[in-house]
């Protein structure tokens, strides 16, 4: 089940923990399926979230954190773009998307996935960020990986994520119903990992 490790998440951005300042706190409810693990055609798909209600914004901060976010994904060297930015919206918020390729390494595998990036921001209301997985490339277990999205979305109020991978189940892996078990569990403890690191991510830019 290396491949499951390896899977999730693909999250373009995380950084080293840090210190979350006082004045910011937030409060997590426990994830939830929005897709429960499944089999299509000999893949594995599961969509998962999580939604954390937050203190100590003003009206500031997503304007703040949007300016970091951008300036990251542009200038930090992680990501190979192969095309400008164009101006893009999704639900309603105007923004940019990005066509880039991120390198992962985990576990003595590579990773290679290139990507749709949105980043957008309704000024004092809504910040949205998704990745969408367009062409996925791995050696090892990585390689059974077929798509992966993962959607980042804050408010004033509170802060929530998703997560949905597909899988594709090797002929000599667990039976189905062995792997469905196995892979629900990584899953989840994979997404709780990625997502209390991003809290964290986000906090020294937003207050």
């Amino acid at each position: 089940m290396s491949l499951w490790r390896i899977a999730l998440p693909v999250m373009s951005w995380l950084a080293p923990c840090f210190a979350a300042p006082a004045k910011v706190g937030w409060r997590c409810a426990d994830p939830v399926w929005l897709r429960e693990p499944s089999f299509e055609s000999g893949v594995l798909i599961g969509r998962v979230a999580s939604t954390c209600k937050v203190t100590g914004l003003d009206k500031e901060s997503l304007a703040r954190l949007h300016a970091f976010i951008k300036k990251d994904v542009e200038t930090s060297g992680r990501f190979q773009f192969h095309q400008a930015a164009r101006p893009d919206s999704r639900e309603g918020i105007a923004g940019l998307l990005y066509d880039a390729t991120d390198k992962v390494q985990e576990a003595g595998e590579s990773l290679s996935i290139r990507q749709d990036m949105f980043l957008g921001l309704s000024p004092g209301k809504r910040l949205l960020y998704e990745t969408f997985s367009t062409d996925v490339k791995a050696d090892g277990h990585a390689g059974y990986l077929q798509k992966v999205v993962f959607r980042t979305e804050l408010t004033p109020q509170q802060i929530t994520f998703e997560n949905q991978v597909q899988v594709e189940r090797p002929w000599y892996a667990f039976p189905p119903v062995l792997f469905r078990a196995v892979g629900t569990k990584i899953t989840k403890e994979k997404f709780l990992k990625a997502r209390d690191t991003l809290l964290q991510y986000f906090s020294p830019h937003i207050y």
